[in-house]
């Protein structure tokens, strides 16, 4: 699956990155600002993403899960807060939310659902 990774630690992106590449899918990422992803939406064409929801000086991932939404593009926060609603996910409560540090289980888990509904 074409993967897009929103995460503004670049070492915690690079991981996941690399983790997501061992399992066989092709990543776009880590992107670090919600432009760099939206940009990156427009060509990669992701079939999924991740995006972490706070995103320091960059502000937070809502637009880039808007612009997602709008294309049909299933999508999970990685927070280290716990609950998207703690921090302002708004609208898109209904996303699954996975807890930083990830357990690499619910990830696969994640992905291997959407990759399979995909087929």
């Amino acid at each position: 699956m074409k993967v897009l990774v929103l995460e503004d630690e670049l070492i915690v992106g690079m991981d996941l990155v690399m983790l997501l590449e061992e399992w066989g899918h092709t990543v776009s990422g880590p992107h670090q600002s919600p432009q760099d992803a939206i940009d990156a939406i427009k060509t990669f064409e992701p079939e999924i993403a991740l995006l972490d929801l706070n995103l320091g000086k960059f502000g937070n991932s809502r637009a880039v899960a808007e612009t997602l939404k709008q294309r049909g593009v299933v999508f999970a926060y990685l927070t280290g807060y716990g609950s998207a609603r703690s921090v302002g996910a708004g609208a898109l409560e209904d996303v699954l939310i996975l807890s930083k540090p990830f357990i690499e289980a619910e990830m696969k888990s994640f992905i291997d659902a959407h990759a399979s509904a995909a087929l």
